[in-house]
């Protein structure tokens, strides 16, 4: 499933001030999402000691908005994420039964993001009876399987007596049941486990790790009125000479710039498809790619900051400013503009002209 399940909220503190600066990012994210959050909160070097985390947002389980969360890490509250996407439905349900083995609803109780995490396993473990929604249902249910020794010896014309509320009640408090989703979850037979030790996460189910700025789903060129059918073969950028050679090869073609592609997908959110246009020039975009890889973090920043203030249109122009990085002066802390100062969601730059 892996939906957008969280949203996540950076606060910094500004220099010599008061005043801080945010930005939001929904996760799971890609690494590069989540490194444009840093930038936009003035971020470059992740861990960041005066960084605090909120999570705004959490549709699957509302009740973590506002939770005071123990030393979280970019990587456990992405990874949670994740794992609250791969929930099926009866899982969530007993999630929802169960969360308060780990959320207590105290407001100035510190939350382990260690149990949260853990609190994701083991719910398909758990009982469900998907058609009761109340106590009456679940007398009615009690009533009819005999789960009951002191009903079941009541005699079958006198049953009507009985207060099938008042036994769903009783039933539900004597073995632990929660109503959830309109269902009934046995809660109590749930054990937190320990899955996560709160040191290491599953390598594989981390999520996080990538080394490309753009990437491109190359396809089978259609003939005729076929449609093109997506193949989800990727081309990460950038790439060595050889390995575009092999997937033109690949594709049946002597050059690169001849191939198809279907999907693109870029690091950097103020270059995005129609910026690129066509397979012609793939070359320019790799280039751009391998420049824009090796940037520091600061130079990743002001790169970015520099396409938003002035509003590039096109691939060539990006290439220009990556080439010229350092004829601009940026400064993340500045609060007042002026005339020599473009404003935008990043930082402020002073802007030389190009020689």
């Amino acid at each position: 499933m892996n939906d957008k399940t969280i949203k996540i909220e950076l606060c910094t503190e500004k220099k010599n001030s008061t005043e801080h600066f945010y930005s939001s990012v929904w996760l799971p994210a890609k690494d590069y999402e989540i490194m444009d959050a840093y930038h936009k909160a003035r971020i470059t070097t992740e861990p960041d000691v005066n960084m605090d985390v909120r999570i705004e947002s959490c549709p699957l389980l509302p009740e973590l908005v506002g939770t005071r969360l123990d030393s979280p890490t970019m990587e456990e509250l992405n990874f949670l994420a994740r794992r609250l996407g791969e929930l099926n439905e009866d899982e969530l349900t007993v999630l929802k039964a169960v969360k308060s083995k780990v959320l207590t609803g105290d407001e100035d109780e510190l939350v382990s993001m260690k149990d949260l995490i853990n609190l994701t396993y083991g719910l398909d473990k758990v009982s469900i009876i998907s058609a009761v929604k109340n106590d009456t249902e679940l007398g009615q249910f009690v009533i009819e399987n005999e789960l009951h020794p002191d009903i079941s010896a009541i005699p079958d014309q006198s049953l009507y007596l009985i207060n099938k509320e008042t036994i769903g009640k009783l039933h539900r408090e004597n073995e632990g049941g929660v109503f959830a989703d309109g269902k009934y979850v046995l809660a109590s037979e749930y054990e937190l486990p320990e899955i996560y030790d709160g040191k290491r996460l599953l390598e594989e189910d981390k999520g996080l790790e990538f080394w490309y700025a753009f990437r491109l789903e190359l396809v089978k060129e259609p003939k005729g009125n076929e449609e093109v059918q997506p193949t989800n073969d990727w081309l990460s950028l950038p790439a060595e000479l050889g390995d575009l050679e092999a997937y033109a090869k690949k594709y049946g073609k002597k050059d690169i710039k001849d191939c198809v592609y279907l999907g693109f997908e870029s690091a950097i959110p103020q270059i995005q498809e129609y910026h690129f246009g066509d397979m012609r020039k793939i070359h320019d975009l790799n280039v751009l790619a391998k420049m824009y890889m090796e940037m520091s973090p600061t130079d990743k920043m002001k790169f970015k900051a520099i396409l938003e203030a002035e509003d590039v249109s096109n691939l060539e122009k990006s290439l220009r400013i990556a080439f010229r990085i350092d004829k601009y002066e940026l400064d993340a802390q500045i609060d007042n503009p002026t005339e020599y100062f473009k404003e935008y969601s990043y930082c402020k730059i002073k802007v030389y002209k190009f020689i």
